[in-house]
Formats: structure tokens, sequence, C-alpha cells
């Protein structure tokens, strides 16, 4: 017996999760078309409907013991090896967009570098808390005016990040399950890389964004297909085919990266990672 679980529970704070029914689908969205301004006439920017085709892979999930019949306990460690892979797969996506958007972001007004904060705010503490608070707030501005959806939705960092900028925030707002920047929603994800802030907006499946594919059955359940090893029926493999996918001519405008130290930090750890590279 196979087992059997929703794509819906695959629904997350980050990325629209859709059922296809092809390994090969084409995917319409909405985005908009840009015309540059010439010394004639303005810029124009116009809604068009777009195609893209996308092609699934496979996540092949290896379960060490034959079993008949699923508990629930080998459904839920399934399902937690396909989120893990599927939420690993989306923040390196979101945070290659979000490095390509800083090129256009002013981005010198939102890292997040907390020994400079330190000195312009002197120590206080509390105006330090409003100015990291601001930043933030700004990203996502600047999300809502390049991206034209929305202002951001979703603030995310790893737990050691998360654990280096407790300190500074003072102006959060927590409701006993979230915390909240503002008015977006702060994330721990340990999928995110060390010493970033990553902030983006979900939107929906045919809108511009980084969305997850998922081949299902005709009820809507995730489709596995089963690889026993020849000459050893008690190791046993289930295959699913997903993808994360970016769609939109500007995808990157949805989502942006911030950094979270001084940029002698990060000059230190790209020559500490050149040293262990090549021995020195």
């Amino acid at each position: 017996m196979l087992p059997q679980i929703k794509t819906k529970l695959l629904e997350n704070d980050f990325y629209t999760v859709k059922d296809i029914n092809n390994t090969m689908s084409e995917i319409s969205y909405i985005d908009m078309t840009y015309t540059s301004a010439t010394s004639t006439s303005p810029a124009i920017v116009t809604p068009n409907i777009f195609k893209k085709l996308i092609k699934l892979h496979k996540l092949e999930i290896s379960i060490s013991k034959y079993v008949n019949m699923f508990d629930i306990q080998d459904v839920h460690n399934i399902y937690s090896i396909i989120k893990k892979e599927i939420d690993n797969e989306f923040f390196k996506k979101a945070t290659e967009l979000g490095d390509k958007n800083r090129f256009d972001a002013p981005i010198d007004r939102l890292d997040i570098d907390i020994d400079k904060i330190k000195t312009e705010c002197e120590g206080n503490r509390e105006k330090m808390s409003r100015f990291v608070m601001s930043k933030c707030i700004n990203s996502s501005n600047i999300i809502a005016v390049n991206g034209r959806i929305g202002n951001a939705h979703w603030i995310s960092s790893n737990r050691k990040t998360y654990n280096y900028l407790i300190n500074y925030f003072d102006s959060f707002s927590y409701d006993g399950k979230k915390i909240n920047i503002g008015n977006i929603q702060f994330n721990i994800n340990d999928s995110v890389d060390d010493d970033i802030l990553l902030i983006g907006r979900k939107n929906s499946i045919d809108q511009p964004g980084v969305h997850c594919f998922v081949l299902t059955d005709e009820d809507g359940y995730i489709l596995f297909n089963e690889y026993i090893t020849v000459g050893d029926p008690f190791n046993k493999t289930y295959i699913i085919y997903y993808a994360i996918e970016d769609i939109g001519t500007q995808v990157e405008t949805q989502y942006l990266k911030l950094k979270t130290r001084s940029i002698s930090y990060y000059r230190r750890k790209k020559l500490e990672k050149i040293k262990a590279l090549y021995g020195l």
C-alpha cells in the first residue's frame, strides 16, 4: 500500500503548490510587459498572459524496511522528507532571485549592518530596534513598487541569524504563534543561508513568483512510484515528481536578500573559504 498524502499539506506561507497530471505541463500566468521610455514617449507597462513549460524531476525516498501498511508515523516521516527537500530548493531559488534584485534596490540603505547601526544610534537599543524594523518595512515597499503586485508577506532567516538579531527586534509583535515586524510575518527556517534575511511575497499560481508543482493522481494525492531492489525486498524506494519553478518576466522583484553583517565580516568569511579550499 502506497502512502496517501494530499498536496494541500504542502501549502505554507512562502509558496503556492499546484497539482499537475503530467511530468511535462504548460502553465499560464499573468505578468507585465515593459517598454522602455524614449525621448518621445513614456515607459509603458501592460499586463499580458504568458505560458511556460514546466518539467518535473524525481525525488527518491529510501525506506529502510519493507512496510505493507503505513501507519501515521511512516506517512509523517515521508511527508517530512518531501517538505524539507522542497523547502531547501525553494529558498535556494528565492535567495538567488533576491540576490539578483539587489542590483536595482538601494541596498546600502537596506542591509542590516549591526555595527554601523550601533554607531548611528549611539548604542540606544530602542533606536536600533526601530532602525532594523524600518529597514525591513522599506524592503517590503521596494518589493511592492518594483514587483507591482503588493508588499512583502514574509521575512525569513535561519535560527542562527535570528539569534544574532533577536536583541534588535524589540519592535516586533508576537501573537503566541507568529512574530511580526510591522505587518510582515517573520519566520525561522533553517533552509535559509546564514547571515541573511530573505524577504518575499507569496503570489497566486498565475502570478510571478517561485511555485511548487507536484504530480498527483486523479484524487489529488501525491503520485508515488514504488521501486524494490532486486534481491532485497526490504530495501524499498518511493519516487515522486515535482518542480520548484520561477515564473515571471522579472520574477526577482518579488524577493529581496538583505545581508546582516558588515562588509568586513563577509570579506573575512570569503577569505576563510578560499584558504580552506586551497589548504592554506
